[in-house]
C-alpha cells in the first residue's frame, strides 16, 4: 500500500517542478492556479487543455477546451467566420487571454509557444501552472470558506470529479483530495517521445506557413 504524501509537501514539490518547467519558456508569461481562480471572474480568460485525450476523458479544469477545439475556432476567425460556440465563457476577442496548460507546464509551454507563433497571438499567451498544482488551488481556495466550490469535472457529464490524471508517476503531487491515475512507464515513455516528435511537427509547419507569408 503506497502512503500518501502530505499535503504541504506535495504542494510544494509540484510547485518546484513548474517552476523548472516554466523556466524553459521564459518567453511565456506564467499563471499560477491561484491567480487564476481569483480572477476568472474579471479576466478573459480562455483555458486550453494541451493534453491527451485519455488524460482529458478522466477530468478537465472548468470551462477548459481542448487544443483541437481552439484551433479549429480560431481557422474559423481567419476565414472571417464567428467565433461564437453558444458558450459565452469562451468567446474572443482583443482582450481575451489564452492559457495553455498540461500536467505541470512543459507540454503546455510547448504549444503555448506554437500557438502564439501560428495564430499571432503575442501577449496574449499564458501558461498555467499545471492541473497539479490547480487540485492544491482548490482546496486553499476552499479553505477560505466563502461557499464556491472549485473542483475538476468530468467534461462526458459536467459533472465535479476528484479523478485526476498526472501523466507519470513522477509528477504524482496532487492534493490528497484528489485521486491521481497515470500512465504506466513503457506508455509514458513512448508518449514522451510522441510529445517531442508533434511538438516538431507542428513548429516545422508554422514555420513553413509564416515563410510563405513573407514570400506572397
Amino acid at each position: 500500500m503506497k502512503v500518501r504524501k502530505d499535503d504541504n509537501t506535495s504542494s510544494e514539490k509540484c510547485n518546484e517542478m513548474s517552476k523548472f518547467y516554466h523556466g524553459k519558456f521564459d518567453d511565456i508569461p506564467t499563471l499560477t492556479s491561484i491567480a487564476y481562480l481569483h480572477q476568472k471572474q474579471h479576466q478573459n480568460y480562455i483555458l486550453v487543455d494541451v493534453r491527451s485525450q485519455a488524460e482529458q476523458k478522466l477530468s478537465m479544469i472548468p470551462h477548459a477546451i481542448t487544443m483541437g477545439d481552439f484551433e479549429r475556432r480560431m481557422k474559423k476567425l481567419q476565414h472571417g467566420d464567428d467565433w461564437d460556440d453558444g458558450n459565452h465563457d469562451n468567446n474572443i476577442d482583443d482582450s481575451t487571454t489564452i492559457v495553455t496548460y498540461c500536467t505541470i507546464g512543459y507540454r503546455s509551454g510547448l504549444e503555448g509557444r506554437r500557438l502564439r507563433d501560428e495564430y499571432n497571438l503575442y501577449g496574449r499567451i499564458m501558461n498555467l501552472d499545471g492541473i497539479v498544482c490547480y487540485t492544491h488551488a482548490c482546496k486553499e481556495m476552499q479553505s477560505k470558506g466563502n461557499g464556491e466550490s472549485f473542483s475538476l469535472v468530468d467534461p462526458t457529464t459536467n459533472q465535479e470529479t476528484n479523478q485526476v490524471h498526472v501523466f507519470g508517476e513522477a509528477w504524482n503531487y496532487t492534493h490528497n483530495s484528489f485521486t491521481p491515475t497515470y500512465f504506466s512507464k513503457p506508455v509514458m515513455a513512448f508518449r514522451g517521445l510522441s510529445v517531442g516528435c508533434k511538438s516538431f511537427f507542428r513548429t516545422f509547419l508554422c514555420c513553413g506557413r509564416r515563410a510563405k507569408k513573407k514570400i506572397t
